[in-house]
């Protein structure tokens, strides 16, 4: 709003695409940025197949973890190699809770690639060592995360690789939806306070 105001432009005057529309679009775009989705208990990744912006057909799912056995270089060894399988197809990859892989995918997620005879490169690095290794002109990549990490943990150099958008389920609400979402809220807040209103010293406990 405070944009909008300094550009003098009117908020409610401004078209703006549906969330689910601007992902859409960045991933039928081959040189857009890659893609963040900022969501609360990972629901983007049940949306973006249940809503069909993402076939299952045309997509991985690569799940990292937080228990010390996900970040060992074994385990960070065995998930970059399905990475370098992956990126040579025409697929998204979409990573959930994988930020140990994050630093030997810089040049992957910073879209930092080579070309020769052709073929497109990305360097994947391990520890001290690094390869180039072949990718796919249409490979995407759609990172996963909680929006309050996105807000209070995770590096600004890391989120700035990203082109980001918030996905939660009223992005996929219609108007009708969501008239009918508001009247399940406030059946539901009349029913509280008709129990708080017979019982107040429940209430009050």
């Amino acid at each position: 709003e405070l944009f909008f105001d300094a550009v003098g432009m009117g908020l409610a005057a401004t078209p703006r695409l549906p969330v689910r529309e601007l992902i859409s679009q960045n991933l039928e775009e081959p040189n857009a940025r890659h893609l963040m989705l900022l969501t609360v208990n990972n629901a983007a990744l049940r949306l973006l197949f249940e809503s069909g912006i993402v076939d299952h057909r045309r997509a991985e799912v690569l799940f990292g973890g937080t228990y010390p056995n996900d970040v060992s270089d074994v385990s960070v060894a065995m998930n970059l190699h399905r990475i370098k399988g992956f990126m040579q197809q025409p697929i998204s990859l979409v990573m959930v809770h994988c930020d140990s892989l994050y630093e030997s995918l810089y040049d992957l997620l910073n879209q930092h690639y080579m070309e020769h005879a052709g073929q497109r490169y990305v360097r994947i690095a391990h520890g001290s060592a690094s390869r180039q290794y072949p990718i796919h002109r249409l490979f995407r990549v759609v990172v996963v995360v909680e929006q309050h990490d996105a807000y209070y943990r995770l590096a600004p150099p890391l989120l700035n690789r990203f082109e980001k958008q918030v996905f939660l389920r009223k992005a996929l609400m219609t108007p009708a939806d969501e008239a009918l979402l508001g009247r399940v809220r406030r059946f539901w807040g009349a029913v509280v306070d008709c129990i708080d209103s017979a019982n107040p010293e429940a209430a009050r406990r």
